[in-house]
């Protein structure tokens, strides 16, 4: 993981408190910053993002195989994210679009307990609800084990995140997938909540309950104004 700076959670009582801290803690990022609004692992290093230790150490560097740059993440029984607070305009930019692969999976886990919840690949999203440091919620879209595309829930350990599960055991191991989902629509569907604005992007990788060790990679997790749909579920690039 190396240079990023690390944070930790006052909010440590949950397992939200990794993507909800990094609303309230490090520096801002603004569109005008930059070309996109997200993270985009062939510019962005750990080293310019928030680095999010709730439980353990799990490593995050960027490699680069086949293709472009690339981050992975390597838990070692562990809970860790990296992120970066942001703000997001859901009336412009909704739609997040991000690639993904799992190299090392999780096995015999039941991701919706509290002693299972653990996924290889997750994206957050945080929001604000009100003034507050507490009023935060989190959407997290997910890698699922035992469970199947579609199914979700309220996280086990926060009823302020709620789990999405996007992929499964069924997708393809080590090879790139890409998804986009509609934030601002995913915010009411699972909160009730109609929200402008969003305030932070994170992904982890973790193994912290269960004790496993799985291994993940994540290229660009970026929003924009439309989707488009030959990207959806598409899976892209050489199996590495």
């Amino acid at each position: 993981m190396g240079q990023a700076r690390t944070i930790k959670s006052i909010f440590s009582v949950t397992f939200v408190s990794i993507p909800l801290f990094v609303v309230i803690c490090g520096p801002s990022a603004t569109a005008e910053e930059s070309s996109y609004i997200g993270m985009d692992f062939s510019v962005d290093t750990p080293a310019n993002l928030e680095y999010m230790e709730l439980k353990g150490d799990t490593e995050y560097f960027i490699k680069r195989g086949y293709g472009e740059p690339y981050l992975e993440a390597r838990a070692n029984s562990s809970a860790s994210g990296i992120g970066l607070k942001q703000k997001i305009n859901l009336e412009k930019t909704p739609w997040l679009s991000w690639t993904w692969k799992v190299d090392k999976p999780l096995l015999q886990i039941d991701e919706r307990t509290r002693e299972g919840h653990d996924f290889p690949a997750r994206v957050f999203v945080v929001a604000s609800t009100g003034p507050f440091p507490w009023q935060r919620i989190a959407l997290n879209y997910t890698w699922g084990t035992a469970a199947k595309k579609g199914e979700h829930w309220v996280s086990p350990h926060s009823k302020k995140a709620h789990d999405i599960i996007i992929d499964d055991a069924t997708t393809p191991l080590g090879q790139w997938v890409t998804h986009q989902r509609n934030v601002r629509e995913d915010f009411m569907k699972f909160f009730g909540r109609d929200l402008r604005k969003a305030s932070a992007i994170a992904v982890m990788t973790d193994g912290d309950n269960t004790g496993q060790t799985p291994v993940a990679g994540y290229r660009r997790v970026v929003f924009s104004a439309g989707k488009e749909d030959e990207k959806a579920g598409e899976t892209v690039g050489m199996k590495e």
